[in-house]
């Protein structure tokens, strides 16, 4: 019998990943038995509270890769002879067996084992924060991103934006080269310039502390 799968609505992986891994780890550690009949595509979506055509995808995955073997009549079925696991899926059911014995003596519940799980997966494969090194040139701001990507280390992007140079909407952050900040500096001749100021964009020019009315 399929025991309940349990869904995380909340969590970044689809949940017809999130059937097909629970349904793919209850045959390769045997709780489904080879020839096992599986609830009809109905049935399971009913249960689950998600669309048919989700269920009816992870079977026919599932199919493909050898896990089910599904006819007309005698419906979805627990192939006999399912893929054996490769070493690290064997390394990553032993470790996942621990944790959730770890869990079970602390008290926390499957659901709260799940959100927790599926929460660290969620930090590991976010992107990488962008991050726009805005300086007067190009060999300004190239210096100055190097010094950014220091700081941020390898979680961040940092690139090297002159002005003047456009700028696309990825960028979380900016960080502008600080000789751009100061109006003793070599920034008012630049911006002084009609045609360097009006390329800066309103983003920046909420950074520059000193007049603005150069243009």
């Amino acid at each position: 019998m399929l025991p309940e799968l349990s869904l995380d609505r909340t969590s970044p992986i689809p949940l017809s990943e999130q059937i097909r891994s629970q349904l793919r780890l209850l045959i390769v550690a045997g709780q489904l038995k080879p020839g096992e009949l599986l609830p009809t595509i109905k049935e399971l979506a009913r249960r689950l509270k998600v669309n048919p055509n989700t269920v009816s995808e992870v079977y026919s995955s599932l199919e493909s890769q050898g896990y089910l073997s599904g006819h007309k009549r005698g419906g979805t079925r627990v192939s006999q002879n399912p893929p054996a696991l490769e070493p690290q899926e064997v390394l990553a059911l032993q470790l996942s067996a621990r944790l959730a014995r770890e869990a079970c003596r602390l008290g926390l519940s499957p659901a709260q084992m799940a959100r927790w799980i599926t929460a660290q997966v969620a930090l590991l494969v976010q992107p990488q924060i962008k991050v726009a090194a805005l300086g007067n040139t190009a060999t300004q701001a190239q210096r100055w991103a190097e010094r950014v990507q220091a700081w941020l280390g390898e979680e961040a992007q940092v690139d090297p934006v002159a002005l003047g140079e456009g700028l696309d909407s990825g960028y979380l952050f900016v960080a502008v080269e600080p000789q751009m900040l100061h109006p003793a500096r070599s920034f008012i001749p630049a911006v002084a310039r009609p045609n360097r100021w009006r390329s800066l964009p309103a983003w920046a020019r909420a950074y520059y502390e000193g007049p603005q009315g150069a243009d």
